[in-house]
């Protein structure tokens, strides 16, 4: 039989996915990144807590864990601070998450069918 501990992980960079994937199903910023995917040249903070209608407070630590886990970036334009979702990071993430369910190792098989990922 085939056990999970065989597939080779990197604890370090399994705990950062983790978190980016955890970050991403957060209510609050999850919607931060829908309203960002609908304007691709990017929206202040002010216009993001508005169209939210959440606390500015609350809308800057959000869109302070995104940056965080660099899905969003962050550039500055005269006196405001432009927040874009990071593209390049989304597209990986995409493509990770596409791999894990079309790789064929039947040990990493077995773990996600424990995980509860079988299809």
């Amino acid at each position: 039989m085939i056990k999970c501990e065989e597939v080779a992980i990197d604890p370090r960079k399994l705990k950062i996915a983790y978190w980016t994937l955890k970050v991403m199903t957060l209510p609050i910023p999850r919607r931060i990144l829908e309203i960002l995917a609908k304007y691709p040249e990017g929206r202040n903070v002010t216009h993001i807590y508005v169209f939210l209608r959440l606390e500015q407070s609350v809308c800057s630590q959000n869109l302070a864990i995104l940056r965080k886990y660099d899905l969003v970036i962050a550039t500055r334009k005269g006196k405001q601070i432009i927040y874009k979702v990071n593209e390049e990071k989304m597209n990986a993430i995409k493509s990770a998450v596409s791999r894990f369910f079309e790789y064929e190792n039947p040990a990493l098989k077995l773990c996600r069918i424990q995980a509860g990922f079988s299809h």
